[in-house]
């Protein structure tokens, strides 16, 4: 995918993801992990909320883009990591992301291991407290039912929704989220 620049037209819903980011901001964050950061499109805004940012992505190509965008940046890192390997991350944060991410990881086709790897990532990344921002895109009612199936395995996990809201723009449909786990 990373062949062409922005697979994902990331940079068509950057400002509103890190509208409703900044808006739903309590404070500065410690650290942030960004999960499925890919060429960095929140980083900036991330790391402006948070002391340190940390980036996972699979595609290193993506990755490189990434790192060349913020090498100026001295409170960001990124590094070359699956989902299924959050316990090679050496720290915890009080902040997740997941952009674009969770419709990729797995679970429509391999619920069970989803949820465990999503546990694992949680329970070895996720301070006691601690917020987690989900966008996903809306193309039809399965990806509403998916959203709410996420939902339901972060609330095993203590987190409870803050706010949720579907935004439309350019003939698109976000689903943007804010968790807490106090």
């Amino acid at each position: 995918m990373y062949n062409a620049v922005d697979p994902w037209s990331a940079v068509l819903v950057k400002d509103v993801i890190s509208g409703f980011i900044i808006t739903h901001t309590q404070g500065k964050y410690k650290s942030a992990l960004d999960v499925g950061c890919g060429e960095g499109t929140l980083t900036r805004t991330l790391s402006d909320i948070s002391e340190s940012y940390t980036g996972i992505d699979i595609s290193e190509e993506a990755l490189a883009r990434a790192r060349e965008a913020h090498k100026d940046n001295p409170i960001v890192e990124f590094k070359n990591l699956d989902f299924d390997r959050a316990a090679e991350i050496p720290k915890k944060f009080d902040l997740l992301c997941f952009s674009f991410t969770l419709d990729y990881l797995g679970f429509q086709k391999y619920p069970e291991k989803f949820t465990e790897n999503l546990f694992q990532l949680i329970s070895h990344c996720a301070e006691n407290h601690c917020d987690v921002f989900i966008f996903n895109p809306v193309y039809n009612d399965k990806n509403l039912e998916d959203l709410q199936k996420y939902f339901f395995i972060f609330k095993n996990f203590g987190f409870h929704p803050r706010r949720n809201e579907i935004l439309e723009l350019e003939g698109m449909k976000l689903a943007c989220a804010w968790l807490v786990k106090r």
